[in-house]
């Protein structure tokens, strides 16, 4: 039977995948040898990731992240299609719409001449060439940001400062959510009057840690 936990990672895929792609695009030999990409980290000439790395890595670094998404009601159907499950039971209620997130490329390098050129670079790719293979998969790019992102201490750094770079890419793309029907209609029976109106006191105290009793 098909798990009804709703999934709520859109913004992790999309990192996820920006970063594979960055990977394969550094490795690649039309990179620069000295920011290649490696599988093999004493090859690495530079370091991808999906989050901050806590851990020792190699400069120049590029960190994917993901900003705040749009999916504001105006992009939401308010019509709820029921879907049903292979007995022909109704299972879930289907929210479909459109949302945008933008994608930042964080660069950090060692010199300002290492930040400008990983993040010219990093421009070059997400506009010339991952654009069409997102395209395949119905996500497209609605605007692309890229530039200098100051610049600050840094004592593990062999200059002692660290220069920052920004790529932004907001991204544009369809969802489609499954809620269980016994979650919503749970919801959906709920009376609210007395709270609203103030006439029923909630003790939303939460419950004490018992370490800390």
């Amino acid at each position: 039977m098909e798990d009804t936990k709703l999934l709520l990672q859109y913004s992790t895929y999309l990192k996820n995948a920006f970063c594979v792609c960055l990977q394969q695009a550094f490795a690649n030999s039309a990179t620069p040898e000295e920011y290649r990409y490696s599988q093999d980290e004493s090859l690495r000439q530079i370091s991808i990731y999906s989050a901050f790395p806590k851990r020792t890595f190699k400069w120049p670094l590029i960190v994917v992240s993901a900003g705040m998404g749009d999916v504001s009601i105006d992009k939401l159907g308010q019509e709820i299609v029921r879907e049903e499950d292979e007995n022909g039971v109704e299972r879930w209620a289907v929210f479909s719409g459109k949302m945008t997130i933008p994608i930042i490329l964080n660069v950090e390098g060692e010199t300002p001449t290492d930040r400008n050129m990983v993040t010219d670079i990093t421009g070059i790719f997400v506009r010339y060439v991952f654009r069409d293979l997102f395209a395949k998969y119905r996500i497209s790019y609605l605007d692309i940001e890229s530039g200098e992102d100051g610049e600050e201490d840094n004592k593990n750094a062999a200059t002692g400062r660290i220069f920052k770079g920004r790529v932004e890419v907001k991204c544009y793309m369809e969802f489609e959510q499954k809620v269980d029907l016994s979650c919503y209609d749970e919801i959906q029976d709920m009376d609210l009057s007395g709270i609203l109106a103030g006439t029923v006191q909630q003790d939303l105290t939460p419950i004490a840690d018992p370490e800390q009793v």
